[in-house]
């Protein structure tokens, strides 16, 4: 199983062969608590780690929102959007809405981006 967001875990934890099975019963998602979104100047925004990262260990783990071939994708996903949380929506704007990121003012902690409460960020 993963571990908490509070605490980082090597990628060697996870039973691989378990999962390429296709059984993530024991998945959970995962940020590490170092991995912040931050703005860099004249690049947009992006993620950054704001403390030393021990090499093996895992940075990201998330389990699929949706799983479909390449070209049928894009219509399981807006199809998706009816039943996601208003997080996850938010989540998928962010990646995927073909407009300029906004600026972060100051550094967000990853587990906290993006919040619902979260106001319009800078332009």
């Amino acid at each position: 199983a993963m571990a908490s967001v509070s605490e980082p875990v090597p990628a060697c934890a996870i039973n691989w062969a378990k999962v390429w099975e296709g059984d993530t019963s024991d998945l959970c998602p995962f940020v590490h608590p170092s991995l912040e979104v931050a703005s860099f100047e004249g690049r947009g925004r992006g993620v950054r780690a704001s403390a030393a990262i021990a090499t093996g260990e895992l940075l990201l783990g998330e389990l699929a929102l949706a799983v479909a071939p390449e070209a049928e994708l894009p219509d399981v996903l807006v199809n998706l959007q009816e039943t996601l949380s208003r997080v996850d929506v938010l989540k998928l704007d962010l990646m995927c809405d073909g407009s300029s990121p906004g600026v972060v003012a100051e550094p967000i902690a990853l587990t906290d981006w993006p919040a619902e409460e979260q106001g319009p960020l800078e332009a």
